[in-house]
């Protein structure tokens, strides 16, 4: 069997979630004043360090670690994917939520 930790594979799950749910990329995205960014996430702008963008980039690293500790075999490729999708994800979410749920100027595309 692949999976050591059911429950650390969800809670990396849940972290994750999180963290997207704290930065999705629109409609006020904050990244256009990042002056360095881990993952999405700016840590610091031009009034200084971000701590939400901190936060998120430590709880990200946390959910990675998770991953790597709730399998069994296939770590490498899991966390690829991970990372991957995480990076893959925002721009098709945003153009779901333009279509669906936005109305008004955030509905523009």
């Amino acid at each position: 069997m692949m999976i050591e930790s059911k429950t650390k594979l969800v809670s990396s799950f849940i972290i994750l979630c999180i963290c997207f749910y704290l930065y999705f990329p629109f409609p006020d995205n904050v990244l256009f004043e990042a002056e360095s960014s881990f993952m999405n996430f700016p840590v610091t702008t031009q009034d200084g360090y971000d701590l939400l963008g901190a936060t998120c980039s430590i709880l990200f690293l946390m959910a990675i670690i998770l991953i790597l500790f709730g399998m069994k075999k296939y770590r490498l490729r899991a966390v690829f994917l991970v990372v991957l999708g995480y990076s893959l994800i925002p721009g098709s979410m945003i153009t779901l939520y333009q279509e669906t749920y936005a109305s008004g100027v955030e509905a523009i595309s």
